[in-house]
């Protein structure tokens, strides 16, 4: 028997119904909803690498959510957790077992340009284009049955490299959005980053989130931050180097004081901005990991932070 995870914002749990009860139409599948699979109390991103191990795929549901700026103009994004819970599995999973239903409207990040979407029409629409509907139906038809079949207690996943896990993540900045930081300036980020790595440390992915907090020249204020780790790997020094992309900056707190330049106080941040990091592992009662990271364009450095993951 297949097994199908299936993600998307509590807004769209009625669409989860609809895809559920289509493929259980198509082929024998058992569908964990996310609704189901996450209780209260629950880990998040425990829980979601062990449905990751246990299912035969994913679908995701890309709905318009979520309004904000990105390049300047006004856009519907995804809810924010789905996307990360997407990028979760897209780091343990092989791609071609996630399926990215998107929906009128939705903007989905540049990164993935390159990744295979299955489009579904408007959210909730009763008028939904005949054609949309056969295509959105056959392409989810053709993935469902290329799937494997799952058994209780085999797992489809790869063993992972032991520096794979959820870690404490502190940050402060000494250079921030151009702005070289001073005595009385603070800016700093408190909050966890995810790693899943190969097991031979060559590649990884995973997704930073916390909370960034800004006291620049008197001007403060306090943002919910997201990034995607799109790749991980030792170097022939045994460093870690991380390569990330933003994600989502959404300012949570109004600024207090007068700002002092535009860029980097907006509602939401723009970009996408890139960032590289480099790890020193240190060992006492748990891995530590130790380093810096940077935002650069061509050799200048925009953003430079030092950083400390401690194990959880």
């Amino acid at each position: 028997m297949k097994r199908i995870f299936i993600g998307s914002s509590s807004e769209a749990k009625a669409e989860v119904e609809r895809v559920a009860k289509f493929l259980q139409s198509v082929s024998e599948v058992k569908i964990d909803p996310w609704f189901e699979v996450f209780q209260p109390g629950d880990w998040t991103f425990k829980k979601i690498e062990h449905e990751a191990r246990e299912v035969s795929g994913a679908i995701f549901l890309a709905t318009p959510d979520d309004r904000a700026s990105q390049k300047n103009k006004l856009v519907n994004l995804p809810r924010t957790n789905v996307m990360l819970e997407f990028g979760y599995f897209a780091a343990i999973m092989e791609h071609n077992r996630i399926a990215l239903c998107k929906y009128d409207g939705a903007e989905l990040p540049s990164d993935l340009d390159g990744f295979n979407f299955i489009e579904m029409g408007e959210l909730g629409s009763e008028k939904i284009d005949k054609s949309t509907i056969d295509n959105a139906h056959r392409s989810l038809s053709q993935w469902v049955n290329n799937l494997p079949d799952v058994s209780e207690g085999i797992s489809l996943v790869q063993p992972l490299h032991v520096y794979s896990g959820k870690y404490r993540l502190k940050s402060v900045f000494k250079k921030w959005r151009d702005i070289s930081l001073g005595k009385n300036d603070c800016v700093h980020i408190d909050g966890h980053l995810c790693l899943i790595l190969s097991k031979d440390g060559m590649s990884g992915g995973g997704w930073v989130y916390g909370e960034l907090s800004v006291d620049v020249k008197g001007c403060v204020t306090r943002f919910r931050l997201a990034d995607e780790i799109t790749d991980a790997f030792f170097n022939a020094q045994g460093k870690l180097t991380i390569e990330s992309l933003m994600h989502y900056r959404q300012r949570v707190e109004p600024i207090k004081g007068e700002k002092p330049q535009e860029d980097g106080f907006e509602p939401n941040l723009s970009g996408p901005r890139k960032f590289k990091w480099s790890l020193t592992p240190t060992f006492a009662e748990r891995l530590i990991l130790k380093g810096e990271y940077k935002n650069t364009s061509g050799e200048k450095v925009i953003s430079q932070a030092k950083v400390t993951l401690s194990r959880l």
